[in-house]
């Protein structure tokens, strides 16, 4: 989608900037172990030197060899289909050593059905005591999220059986149906190659991995955020398409609205996603000819506050259930969930388990160059959603925000952001380049002839001739005008 820059663009981009900044010196530092100013000048100035390098050969391969859209377009539905099958062997194959007693990659500790360590997870235990028909350890939960988890874990050990290995493939089945829905959400907000690099960076992510023997509700919230978030990229789309009337809008507004609330129940992070339906506001609106368009500034207002307050209205009706389910009082519940936020987020979790490190200055870096494309892109920008979530949400890649402290939404919010910057650097400005295609194609067709010739068939050149005779004829004899007298009106 596309959105028009406004001046809270510029108060965006100082702040993303600085973000930027600090996590690209941040990573320097634990790679080189440098002071803080020599890793700000040594990030800084190998990312714009490297960002300009690919602007500038890009522009000169676009120039010579334009992309069409269909080809694009296959070629990314050819890179997901690698990408989702790469993901489900890696995963098949981490099962099969994981049965067999092998090692595992990226060095992954896993725990066997004896091993005591196994038992201190309270999601596994939770679940053989419900397979057991015990729902004394399940009611004991004081987080939703996790009575949930337990629920559907105990339904897959019911018909896989009570083993590890079952618990083991629920986090591959929840882990492919994300990888699914992330490339589906990601095509349709940020584009083809944020889309394809989200699915290839999940597929082989060492910490996704990891978790497949971590029996937490991580994935199974983050498939769930995924899905509304689908949900509000849609509506939004057809909102700004002008495809759907006012009272249709409001009443998918209040929709919306009640999924957000309902998933924050589970946890707050889940706030982060009504920026999504802020962009009904900054979204570029269709203009047809001969129509007036059914949405100006008063209904995305309406809009954006009927969807905030129903999420609110949803939110404190049902927090005080999901949370303890039915114990404890409303405030107490309410205020429990932003605690828990503040307690157990941790900016510098995917540093501190070193699985991640590498690809987080990658994707620092590849992130960095929307801070020079916000100069190129004009009033119209494709990357705005995204950096006010990244602000509300993951201000920092792989780090642990919520009330669970959940790693994989940051992640994937600053992949999407790495997959803009470089579908910008690379694709960007394309007026200045098919102007470019254009005043090529003139000049060559004006030193080759100096006009277009004419594709359409002709008849032969015309060939001239002398007309010859078998006899000369006399100068006498070559006069044929006939001579009329004045008066007589009829010429012969």
């Amino acid at each position: 989608m596309i959105y028009r820059r406004t001046w809270f663009g510029w108060v965006l981009w100082f702040l993303y900037t600085v973000l930027c900044v600090g996590v690209m010196a941040v990573c320097m530092q634990a790679l080189l172990r440098c002071g803080a100013v020599f890793a700000v000048v040594l990030s800084v100035l190998p990312a714009a030197a490297l960002y300009w390098c690919i602007r500038i050969v890009s522009e000169q391969v676009r120039m010579k060899w334009p992309c069409k859209e269909r080809t694009a377009g296959i070629a990314a539905g050819v890179v997901f289909a690698l990408a989702l099958a790469a993901a489900v062997f890696v995963r098949i194959l981490c099962l099969n050593n994981y049965v067999s007693g092998s090692a595992l990659p990226y060095g992954i500790q896993a725990y066997g059905a004896k091993d005591p360590a196994l038992q201190d997870q309270p999601c596994w235990e939770a679940a053989l005591e419900l397979l057991g028909k015990d729902r004394a350890a399940v009611e004991t939960f004081e987080d939703g999220t996790e009575y949930f988890y337990v629920e559907l874990l105990s339904v897959a050990l019911s018909f896989l059986g009570a083993k590890p290995e079952a618990a083991v493939f629920l986090q591959i089945v929840l882990q492919i149906v994300g990888i699914v829905l992330v490339y589906a959400v990601t095509g349709k907000l940020a584009g083809r190659l944020p889309a394809c690099a989200a699915a290839l960076y999940l597929a082989g992510s060492g910490s996704c991995l990891r978790m497949l023997f971590e029996f937490t509700p991580e994935w199974m919230f983050f498939d769930l955020y995924m899905i509304v978030m689908l949900l509000a990229a849609a509506f939004v789309k057809a909102y700004c398409a002008d495809h759907i009337a006012r009272p249709a809008a409001v009443l998918f507004s209040v929709c919306v609205g009640a999924l957000i609330g309902a998933l924050a129940c589970l946890d707050v992070i889940a706030f982060s996603l009504l920026v999504i339906v802020l962009t009904a506001a900054l979204g570029r609106k269709d203009r047809r000819e001969g129509k007036t368009p059914y949405h100006g500034a008063a209904m995305n207002a309406a809009v954006i506050v009927v969807s905030t307050g129903i999420c609110a209205a949803v939110w404190l009706a049902l927090k005080p259930f999901v949370s303890g389910m039915g114990s404890g009082s409303p405030v107490g519940s309410w205020l429990a969930g932003f605690e828990a936020c503040y307690r157990n987020s941790y900016p510098d979790a995917g540093l501190r388990t070193g699985l991640e490190l590498y690809p987080i200055c990658a994707l620092a870096v590849s992130a960095s160059f929307l801070v020079f494309e916000f100069f190129r892109s004009g009033k119209e920008q494709n990357y705005t959603p995204w950096i006010l979530l990244c602000m509300a949400a993951a201000p920092v890649p792989a780090a642990a925000y919520g009330e669970h402290g959940f790693t994989v939404l940051s992640l994937y919010v600053w992949i999407v952001l790495a997959g803009l910057g470089l579908q910008n650097c690379l694709f960007g400005d394309k007026a200045k380049v098919v102007q470019a295609v254009i005043e090529e194609i003139n000049h060559t067709v004006e030193t080759k002839n100096g006009y277009i010739e004419n594709p359409l068939p002709l008849p032969k050149k015309h060939v001239k001739r002398e007309m010859e005779y078998g006899y000369e004829v006399e100068e006498k004899d070559m006069k044929y005008d006939v001579d009329v007298p004045d008066g007589d009106d009829f010429e012969i």
